[in-house]
């Protein structure tokens, strides 16, 4: 099944991706990163809205922007470029709340193949 992305851009690392989410929102910036946990070979995903004043990701804040599937096929792809550079790591990711938790847990498995 081939689901609908957003265009990406990233680092040269393949370790930080942006993208916008568009819909009845506005135009939101995304960004996705993958951090070094403290444990060796194994990487944090951090995904949520980028707040430019702060320089930081907002993973709390809820966009709302009617897209959540693109949005997760987008952080899927950042995936696949991130192995790409860095194929023998493992990645680590959690939702900031339990329903988010759940949520990715189900997006997951509907795709798992």
């Amino acid at each position: 099944m081939e689901l609908e992305k957003y265009l990406l851009e990233s680092d040269d690392e393949q370790e930080i991706f942006d993208f916008y989410s568009q819909g009845p929102n506005g135009s939101i910036l995304k960004r996705v990163a993958y951090t070094p946990t403290s444990i060796q070979n194994i990487w944090q995903l951090v995904m949520g809205d980028y707040d430019f004043e702060k320089d930081e990701i907002n993973f709390r804040n809820v966009t709302n922007n009617n897209d959540r599937e693109k949005v997760l096929a987008t952080v899927g792809v950042t995936l696949y470029s991130f192995f790409g550079k860095k194929p023998d790591v493992m990645v680590y990711a959690k939702g900031s709340t339990k329903s988010r938790t759940r949520l990715y847990q189900i997006g997951i498995s509907q795709m798992y193949e």
